[in-house]
């Protein structure tokens, strides 16, 4: 296999499955999904080069939550989509892994803030987000933003909601 073919998305996930990092989903003990979950979806717009030219590509990234037996929102999964085709395979597996991962500190109460801060630390060529008027590092670190606010907005509103 060539050099330009291990790096494709689909071969990192394979070469990793065989490694048993991490396990395909018929070898893991199903759960089933719950049936309700809270989501937010946050769009974001930014400028990104695109064949040598600056294009506007949206990013819509969902997080989907469940209350842990504590009362703590924490992420269950996330969803993240592009219109920008040339992206779509590495925002599959991000996404896919960071699901992991949430389902994984949420079945044992533990905190996946560690995610946000190692997304935050990214620093990339800087990308103007046009709906906030300002430059972030790169696409993964306003990513890590996004999930640390929404579990911040989800569990502030069910401490009100549990006052009340």
């Amino acid at each position: 296999m060539q050099e330009d073919e291990k790096m494709k998305p689909e071969n990192i996930e394979a070469e990793l499955k065989i490694e048993g990092v991490i396990k395909d989903s018929t070898e893991m003990e199903k759960k089933d999904r719950p049936k309700v979950l809270y989501g937010m979806t946050q769009k974001i717009k930014v400028i990104s080069t695109i064949d040598g030219k600056p294009t506007e590509v949206s990013y819509y990234i969902t997080i989907n939550s469940l209350k842990d037996s504590k009362g703590v929102f924490r992420p269950y999964e996330i969803f993240i989509n592009t219109s920008d085709n040339s992206s779509t395979p590495w925002m599959t597996l991000i996404s896919k892994l960071l699901s992991a991962i949430f389902r994984g500190c949420y079945e044992q109460e533990t905190d996946a803030s560690f995610i946000c801060r190692n997304m935050k630390g990214i620093i990339n060529n800087p990308y103007y987000v046009k709906d906030l008027k300002k430059t972030v590092n790169s696409i993964p670190a306003h990513i890590g933003e996004i999930i640390e606010n929404t579990i911040k907005v989800l569990n502030e509103k069910s401490q009100r909601k549990d006052q009340q």
